[in-house]
């Protein structure tokens, strides 16, 4: 999914023919290796020194390739069902030939590329399973159904950022089947609680731990950050619910200094059209597979794939 994003707005940004896909742990040793596209769809990592410079398997695509904008669109982007580690542009690689394309390669001796030492990101378990379903949905599965909205775009010294909206609530409904509870805290990352008394349960209503942050002055005022935990707010209200608080003394938080991020430029016009879709925006249009869970010491790593709506 998130190549086809990062493939549909950056042909918005940069009009071109031609995109380039590349593993950020790969780079090229020759420079007669010329990124660019060809009449085929081209792979242009055919030889990794992992590998000992030998293609994996006739139809391996992995790594770096070039494709011109019209042969991504024919073929429908890539799957939006592989998250993680592994099998996309295997999946890519099917489409290309279903499509009546080819995948054309340089010489081994000039594809070749140093792959740069990094811990190995864990394989999606269910790779090969999706693979093997791939066919059935190359027409329905792709540049067609994305489903997503760019909150920024921030142009860097050697990358542009872009950052969009997929899903949420995922992390609520998981938690609730791994460890069954009756309560959910949520909490973000940067704050560190100073007070004992200010005790991680629940109330009658919902309860606001974090009333006193102190890059805040530690006001009343603080509800969140960024549009989506107002939302919650009026969500609350307008259930018939209310906000409880702990006295400003006892609900004090230290935040972690951190980069910032940059505000979500839409937060306003969707909290104000929040109203609107309460009812039917939420827990019950989560449409998510989990793909694995992996408890760590001090968290639990919920691994999921978005489905389309």
């Amino acid at each position: 999914m998130l190549m086809n994003i990062g493939a549909l707005e950056s042909v918005k940004l940069w009009p071109c023919e031609c995109l380039i896909f590349h593993d950020i742990d790969l780079l090229p040793e020759d420079d007669r290796n010329l990124y660019a596209c060809r009449e085929q769809p081209l792979h242009l990592s055919a030889a990794y020194n992992t590998f000992n410079y030998k293609l994996l398997y006739e139809d391996f695509f992995g790594g770096v390739n070039a494709i011109s904008v019209g042969h991504f669109q024919r073929v429908n982007g890539f799957s939006n069902k592989f998250w993680g580690w592994g099998a996309e542009d295997d999946d890519l690689a099917n489409r290309i030939k279903y499509h009546g394309l080819s995948i054309s390669r340089n010489p081994a001796n000039i594809s070749r590329y140093t792959m740069i030492r990094h811990e190995k990101e864990k394989p999606n378990p269910h790779r090969v399973e999706t693979l093997r379903s791939g066919q059935n949905s190359y027409t329905s599965d792709g540049l067609n159904s994305l489903q997503y909205r760019v909150l920024d775009v921030q142009p860097r010294r050697l990358y542009t950022w872009i950052y969009v909206e997929l899903m949420k609530n995922i992390g609520a409904l998981e938690s609730v089947k791994l460890y069954p509870k009756d309560c959910f805290i949520f909490h973000d990352i940067d704050l560190l609680p100073e007070d004992d008394r200010n005790l991680y349960v629940c109330r009658e209503q919902p309860l606001h731990l974090s009333v006193a942050v102190d890059t805040l002055n530690y006001n009343n005022k603080f509800w969140g950050w960024g549009g989506e935990d107002d939302d919650l707010a009026n969500r609350i209200k307008y259930h018939g619910l209310s906000i409880s608080l702990n006295p400003a003394n006892i609900s004090r938080y230290t935040m972690i200094r951190h980069d910032k991020e940059k505000p979500n430029p839409h937060r306003f016009e969707m909290l104000r059209s929040g109203t609107s879709r309460f009812a039917s925006d939420g827990l019950n249009s989560a449409k998510y597979r989990v793909l694995d869970v992996q408890p760590r010491r001090l968290y639990t790593w919920i691994y999921v794939e978005l489905l389309n709506a």
